[in-house]
């Protein structure tokens, strides 16, 4: 399993004054086998919002990150295939 990034784009959105606003950008990180497994990942957990995945990329995680992670409880181990999807902000 490896860390994926995931760039999302949600849809335009306009206020109650009938404003536009410019879409919201953001960026997931999943926990996955692959790239097309990691989009299926996210595309699931976002299902029913209004968006489109630009791009998904490997990432690389320090070593020493990833260990404090596993001992916080906050990154799974190996074998774990929850699909973790924190959001990375934009």
């Amino acid at each position: 399993m490896a860390w994926y990034k995931c760039k999302v784009i949600f849809a335009e959105k306009t206020n109650e004054d009938g404003e536009r606003r410019e879409d919201v950008k953001e960026q997931y990180a999943v926990e996955a086998v692959s790239v097309t497994d990691a989009a299926t990942i996210i595309q699931g957990h976002l299902e029913g919002f209004d968006f489109s995945l630009e791009e998904v990329t490997k990432m690389q995680i320090n070593p020493k990150l990833k260990s404090l992670l596993r001992k916080q409880g906050r990154l799974g181990s190996k074998t774990q295939r929850r699909p973790r999807v924190p959001c990375l902000g934009s």
